[in-house]
């Protein structure tokens, strides 16, 4: 219940900054309007030829999804698709994708 209310308290919330949009994986229960389509990379994809070392961050990743959802206007992303690959344990590649949507109404 605390966490619903806490959700529906960020929602109701005007526009926010990147740093303060939400990522929840749960469609809201209230009315809210979907505002588009956003993802969030880093690193580079596992396979032939991806070579390098650099590890890839969840945190850089969030960040490029909540930038990208601001720029809609949005106070919070449903996250949809989550792929993380691994190289033994150096995460290498990281895609988040969502839908960006609007403060709930009424």
């Amino acid at each position: 219940m605390i966490r619903c209310s806490l959700l529906a308290a960020l929602l109701l919330a005007p526009t926010a900054h990147a740093e303060d949009i939400t990522i929840v994986e749960q469609w809201p229960s209230c009315t809210y309007e979907k505002l588009g389509k956003v993802e969030g990379k880093d690193g580079k994809k596992i396979g032939p030829g991806s070579g390098g070392s650099k590890r890839a961050s969840v945190k850089r990743a969030e960040g490029r999804l909540t930038k990208a959802a601001e720029k809609l206007g949005a106070v919070s992303v449903v996250l949809t698709t989550r792929n993380v690959q691994k190289d033994g344990s150096r995460v290498r590649y990281v895609e988040l994708r969502g839908t960006a949507i609007g403060p709930c109404q009424g």
